[in-house]
Parts: structure tokens; sequence; C-alpha cells
């Protein structure tokens, strides 16, 4: 039997033209906005002022004589200080170095010079104020000695008790008041603080082994030489 072919015609549909689709992709970011926040700490200045050395000894100088001395002043606080004034109390001791109106930053240093000129013998002290905005304007003890050109010597007789030594005591008048200046085991004792131009009257007394004393001795005056 033969073949036999067929053909289909195959329909053609008409095109339709569809509209485009949008797509909106929307994405949502969650977490961190991007802002950068910064934070102001405020620190507050202080004002620190010290000393060193806080304490300055001269020794023994003698009349006519004096003796230099140095004390660093530095700014141990975040603040400048400003130092309106140095005075010492006491006019043996002469200041300078840092004047009035000075002004020390955070860390800076001034050298305070310090003379001492005795101006009689015996023992000066004295004290250097600071004057400043700081918190803490520190003081500096000052001490010195000029020992006398004169001397006064005492002997006297020993008691005829048993006794340990004898007090020594002096006074500016005949009938006191005295005070006491050293307790001795000889029966002599020689005062080297004695100023220029000054009457003394000394007296003495034995002391025993429990430290009771005898009454006075009878006074010896005398007047130092001047000069």
């Amino acid at each position: 039997m033969a073949a036999r072919f067929f053909t289909k015609n195959r329909s053609t549909a008409p095109f339709v033209s569809l509209p485009m689709i949008a797509l909106l992709l929307s994405v949502g970011l969650t977490g961190c906005s991007g802002v950068i926040a910064s934070k102001t700490t405020t620190t507050t200045p202080t004002y620190g002022l010290t000393a060193n050395p806080a304490a300055l000894s001269f020794g023994d100088v003698a009349l006519g004589n004096n003796s230099t001395q140095t004390s660093t002043l530095t700014n141990s606080g975040s603040a400048s200080v400003t130092v309106s004034g140095v005075s010492a109390s006491s006019s043996a001791f002469i200041v300078s170095g840092v004047p009035g109106g000075t002004t020390l930053s955070s860390g800076q240093s001034a050298v305070l010079t310090v003379t001492f000129k005795p101006i009689t013998s015996g023992n000066s002290t004295g004290t250097i104020t600071i004057n400043s905005n700081a918190t803490n304007s520190p003081a500096i003890a000052l001490s010195g000695a000029s020992p006398s050109p004169h001397s006064v010597g005492l002997t006297w007789s020993p008691s005829t008790s048993a006794v340990i030594g004898y007090y020594v005591y002096r006074g500016t008048a005949i009938n006191g008041p005295y005070a006491k200046l050293n307790l001795v085991a000889a029966t002599q004792f020689t005062d080297l603080s004695v100023q220029a131009g000054q009457t003394y009257t000394y007296v003495v007394t034995a002391v025993d082994a429990n430290l009771a004393e005898s009454s006075d001795s009878n006074p010896a005056t005398t007047t130092v030489p001047t000069p």
C-alpha cells in the first residue's frame, strides 16, 4: 500500500504585545545608621607649685659675711601659675630671682636665690612666703647662725655633795628671769652665743642623781664688748 502523506497547516496566532513589567527591588537595611557620634571630654585645670628644697640651712656665717643658696620653684599642675610676690619673714634673709608677676607654664621652673646675711650673732630663723594662684603655694623654712666673736667664760667651786653635774642659767637682768643653757659635768663653762654690747647675768645650780637642783649660786654679771 502506498504511503500517503498528509500535510497539516499550522495556524498562526496573531502576535500580542504585552506591556513591560517593571520590577522594583526594595532592599531594607537594618543596624548601623551610618552616623558617627563624637564624645567631648572636659579636663579640669590644676594649679600646683612645689619648692625643692623646701628648707634651707646656712650653718654658721660670721657677721659681715653672707652665704647664698637656691630653691627651685616648679609648676606641678596643668595650668599656668603666676607668682604675685615672694617675701622673707626675717631681714637676715634676702630673696631674689623670682620677681612678682612671674608666670610659669605647666612643668616650667624658676630658681629662687636666698642670701643669708646675719645682722646679729646667734641663731636666725625665718620663712619664705610665696604668693601665687596655686592651690598649694609652698613656704620655705630658713635657718642660719652667726657665731659671736666674743664669749663669756665661767668657773665655780665644786659642790661638797655628790652631784652628776651643774645647770648653767643666763638672763639679761640681775634678778632674772634666767634661761637654762646647759648641763655640764665640769666646774667651768664657756658661753659662745653672746651678742656684742649685751649685758648678761649667770647663775649655777648643782644637780644630783635624781635631777634635784640646789639653790642658785651667787649671780655673776658681765657686759660683752662692742664690737
